[in-house]
């Protein structure tokens, strides 16, 4: 009878454990690198792509301009023994982890002060948050050069991707974790996510001597004589103000690295300013561009002889403001 109560309380706490685990999580989270070869010398671009599987909408917090505080993504590299027991060679693999990027940022805050932001994913929608690698000319400036790559022996690692936005107050707002045994549903729609974060699968990374060569154009499909690379080489931002326009996405040029998405809207007040921001590689190095358009036009003689007339007739007699009017304004370094 004893062991029967004993069995029957074993089972209750076991169900309750496993329904605490098996709450699914609508985000996921995975390390998409351009090379898995690397080394401490060559700047190397790695992606970390978001995706959100829920079936509504949901903001999450990303890095964005954050210049202090704690590190939202970071880096773990692992190391991999095998004790060769067991039926499957794998069985007893034993992961060390031997580096991870500090949680603190150290960067540079005289330029400016910058924050986290959030990025809104559609169901099933993808996010994309560049990784410069070595990048040491960008390293104190932007956070997606912030990371470096470890001295370590030459051997193949295991790295995985480490996402913590509780780092950040600004979470609170977009993010929730249940205590233990808590099953009541949030009522701000807030995406569901365990206290500590969330990891990518491992991504078999192979390190190389600092003489191997890796370059970022060549891992581009684009063609040495572009004339539009050829500008963005030597930095002539005049001649390629054509190309950019407020509807583009992925410029599919090897010199374009990454481009950031807009933001969702703007000033509903004429004439209003939209920018988007590009990562590309000049001859200089990896180089952070801000690209900024005026959307809206008001014509002052229209709008003068309409505030003239307008106590006469009771009405706009001449339309002088054009909300589909843009125009290229700006393309800057920062």
């Amino acid at each position: 009878m004893k062991k029967a109560i004993v069995l029957v309380l074993f089972v209750i706490v076991l169900v309750e454990t496993s329904f605490a685990n098996l709450r699914p999580i609508y985000l996921s989270i995975e390390l998409r690198p351009a090379s898995t070869a690397v080394n401490t010398k060559n700047i190397i671009q790695w992606n970390v792509v978001f995706t959100n599987l829920d079936s509504i909408r949901h903001a999450i917090v990303i890095p964005s301009a954050q210049n202090r505080g704690k590190r939202i993504i970071q880096l773990q590299w692992y190391k991999v023994t095998s004790s060769g027991s067991g039926i499957f060679p794998s069985s007893g693999d034993f992961y060390e982890q031997v580096y991870a990027d500090p949680i603190e940022l150290e960067m540079d805050t005289s330029f400016y002060r910058g924050y986290p932001s959030i990025v809104n994913l559609d169901p099933k929608e993808s996010y994309t948050f560049p990784i410069f690698l070595n990048d040491r000319n960008n390293q104190l400036k932007h956070i997606e050069s912030s990371y470096l790559v470890p001295t370590l022996p030459i051997q193949d690692y295991e790295v995985l991707v480490h996402y913590d936005p509780y780092t950040e107050p600004l979470s609170q707002h977009f993010f929730y974790h249940r205590e233990k045994g808590e099953y009541v549903q949030d009522s701000l729609n807030r995406l569901e996510l365990p206290l500590g974060g969330i990891y990518s699968t491992y991504t078999t990374i192979h390190m190389q001597k600092d003489d191997f060569n890796t370059d970022l154009f060549l891992s581009k499909s684009c063609s040495k004589n572009c004339n539009f690379c050829n500008c963005i080489k030597h930095k002539r931002w005049k001649k390629i103000r054509k190309h950019f326009t407020k509807k583009s996405y992925k410029l599919a040029h090897a010199r374009v690295l990454h481009e950031f998405p807009g933001p969702d809207a703007v000033q509903d007040l004429l004439p209003t300013y939209y920018s988007k921001n590009y990562v590309v590689l000049t001859e200089d190095g990896v180089q952070h561009i801000s690209v900024t358009w005026q959307i809206g036009k008001i014509y002052k003689t229209a709008k003068f002889f309409t505030r003239m007339l307008y106590p006469i007739f009771r009405k706009v007699v001449f339309p002088y403001t054009n909300a589909r009017w843009s125009k290229l304004k700006s393309i800057k370094e920062w």
